[in-house]
């Protein structure tokens, strides 16, 4: 009889035989022997930081060029030791580095990678989805991207994973990554309950995403129910309590059910809603944003719809002026002009 001590275990010959057969016992011992191999505490910062933000994207690979950008990387270099030494899988047609599964799961290990660790990246991701315009090549390379990042990466700073969660939202239903949105939706709830946010603001974000799930489905009586609860949560803050913020997700909120009373064919008050939502956007001064731009639009297609083209172009030419005034000629933002 003999003693089987791989991983720090000791095992006797007859355990030895059915644990073999164990594929997660196999993939332990492996993963414990390449911790030993690759030495990951031998590299530099900056490679063990290129690893450490690789480990969390898909196992498909990321753009190379897109990496580098989001790492904020000056140089190739230390990523090409990576993969010179065999670390990072170099896919040259496809222009994508990847990790193998088993050395991702040793660099995760080893590297911890948080929300803290890997903040460059988890900004130069929120970024893209909070700038409107700001479109990508491949999107799909950046919703894998981001959802891989928010299964895998340690939350030691919940409130920004939160913000980055519920910016997300947004970005996925525009690209119509339905099926991944309850399951973002949820983890939205977990991560509140979990950490103790709760504020209005949070908890009415909450609300609208799980009304905006309701419209995705074509259930509008459900989806309006669901806004007006959060039209009365936002209306429990005193006037003198709202700042800017809280004011442009009350904005948002009325676009948000203007856009279900259209859905419901209820014109007369798809229209006073949203222009209650620009009067909102113009008394806390936060007129110039890409929301407002939004809602002119919407409120252009209603004009156009009721076949009021006078106050439809002049609701046009608004869009337009703001735009100019504040982005100039070469703007990254952009827009739908009806004809």
């Amino acid at each position: 009889m003999f003693e089987l001590k791989s991983c720090g275990l000791n095992i006797h010959s007859g355990e030895a035989v059915e644990l073999y057969k164990d594929e997660e016992f196999l993939e332990a011992l492996m993963i414990e022997h390449l911790r030993k191999l690759l030495q990951l505490n031998q590299l530099t910062t900056d490679q063990t930081d290129i690893l450490r933000n690789l480990s969390l994207l898909p196992n498909s690979g990321v753009l190379k060029n897109l990496f580098k950008k989001w790492l904020k990387l000056g140089t190739l270099n230390e990523m090409n030791h990576l993969v010179r030494y065999g670390f990072i899988m170099d896919d040259e047609e496809n222009k994508k580095i990847s990790l193998h599964p088993l050395i991702q799961d040793v660099a995760i290990l080893e590297t911890m990678p948080s929300v803290s660790n890997c903040r460059t990246m988890i900004d130069s991701l929120h970024l893209i989805c909070l700038t409107p315009g700001l479109e990508v090549r491949r999107p799909e390379n950046v919703i894998q991207s981001l959802i891989s990042v928010v299964e895998r990466i340690l939350v030691d700073e919940p409130e920004a994973y939160l913000l980055f969660l519920q910016d997300m939202f947004p970005y996925l239903d525009k690209y119509l990554v339905m099926d991944y949105l309850p399951m973002l939706m949820e983890r939205i709830s977990y991560t509140m309950e979990k950490h103790e946010l709760n504020s209005i603001c949070d908890r009415a974000l909450l609300l609208d995403y799980k009304a905006e799930l309701f419209v995705i489905r074509k259930d509008y009586g459900n989806a309006l129910k669901k806004r007006l609860k959060v039209l009365e949560l936002l209306h429990s803050i005193p006037l003198s309590e709202m700042d800017t913020k809280t004011a442009a997700l009350l904005s948002n909120l009325h676009n948000n059910i203007s856009n279900v009373y259209l859905f419901l064919k209820n014109g007369k008050e798809a229209a006073e809603h949203l222009k209650i939502a620009l009067e909102i956007r113009r008394e806390y001064g936060i007129f110039e944003s890409h929301d407002t731009l939004q809602q002119l639009m919407n409120l252009t297609n209603m004009l156009i719809l009721s076949k009021d083209y006078d106050l439809a172009n002049l609701a046009l030419s608004l869009y337009e002026s703001l735009v100019i005034e504040h982005e100039g000629d070469n703007s990254f933002d952009y827009a739908a002009i009806p004809e």
